[in-house]
């Protein structure tokens, strides 16, 4: 609805607040003014909540807008793109994995989110400079906002028995050939979404158990 560009630069914004708290948290500050435990968990909470928003909006639009700068020089030039976009993916992780940890765990944590918070803030300022010449397409509506249309519409015809028993699916309703107001090539992405919910859904449970493996108990010997 505001556009990849726009979207991007707002998600920015929470990513820099998000890291700037999450840093603020780490410092060692002297005895008169340290934060209560308490407090430090609840501005660490509030950071970890901004930064997985902005990560969301900022992953889910970066690659398509990166892609429009190429498409009209051909699929192969995008094509180049995504190897490349996915290639210094990996060296970043790279970075944070080697550089940023080592800071962390034999400098000061401070430090090490200090990298990540001015990372994020010059990232930040390349993307306003070169605001002027990145191809930017006006804003086409919101898949969010349709997708919930078509699952908020076949959960109301099943709720209140109104189901056309000659459709399929129940989601079939939406598309325009059956008197919906959606496209069928939207209506048939949405069905496959439906279909791998159950899939994201134990993801939550799997990455929650994995976090839990790098942690021992400080009084565990």
């Amino acid at each position: 609805m505001i556009g990849r560009y726009n979207t991007i630069y707002g998600c920015s914004l929470l990513y820099i607040a998000g890291t700037a708290l999450l840093t603020a948290t780490t410092y060692d500050y002297s005895s008169a003014y340290a934060l209560s435990i308490s407090s430090k968990e609840g501005f660490l909470a509030v950071s970890l909540i901004l930064i997985a928003l902005a990560t969301g909006g900022i992953k889910a639009n970066v690659s398509p807008l990166g892609a429009d700068q190429l498409k009209d020089e051909g699929e192969e030039m995008v094509r180049k793109f995504f190897d490349w976009f996915y290639w210094f993916i990996q060296v970043g992780s790279l970075l944070a994995y080697t550089v940023v940890a080592y800071v962390e765990q034999e400098v000061s944590f401070f430090y090490g989110f200090l990298i990540t918070s001015v990372s994020i803030v010059c990232a930040t300022f390349l993307l306003l400079i070169g605001r002027k010449h990145y191809i930017l397409h006006p804003p086409q509506g919101s898949y969010l906002t349709d997708t919930l249309r078509i699952i908020g519409g076949g959960l109301r015809d099943i709720l209140y028995c109104k189901k056309n028993p000659s459709l399929l699916h129940w989601l079939d309703g939406a598309k325009v050939s059956s008197g919906g107001k959606f496209s069928q090539e939207m209506v048939e992405g949405v069905k496959s979404v439906v279909r791998l919910l159950p899939i994201f859904l134990t993801f939550i449970f799997y990455w929650t158990i994995f976090g839990q493996v790098s942690y021992r108990d400080p009084g565990c010997s």
